[in-house]
């Protein structure tokens, strides 16, 4: 049985034209993610993001992620 997909879709915010088209690639890639994982028998899915992303947590929170828990110090600048 497949385990749970991991998505880090960092580069999708770096392909930006501006906040707006880029939440609009982000969703897309998510939808297509998701998609593409339920396809292949995933249930579930987790991913992690910086506690400073606004912007990512709150399309991740549309998608219905929710917080499962917090890496003190995950990033090498301390975040």
């Amino acid at each position: 049985m497949p385990g749970p997909a991991r998505a880090a879709p960092r580069g999708a915010a770096r392909a930006r034209r501006g906040r707006r088209a880029s939440r609009g690639v982000a969703a897309r890639l998510l939808d297509y993610v998701f998609e593409r994982s339920r396809r292949s028998g995933l249930d579930s899915a987790s991913l992690e993001v910086r506690t400073s992303n606004a912007a990512a947590i709150a399309l991740y929170q549309q998608f219905g992620f929710v917080t499962a828990g917090r890496r003190q110090a995950y990033y090498p600048d301390g975040e």
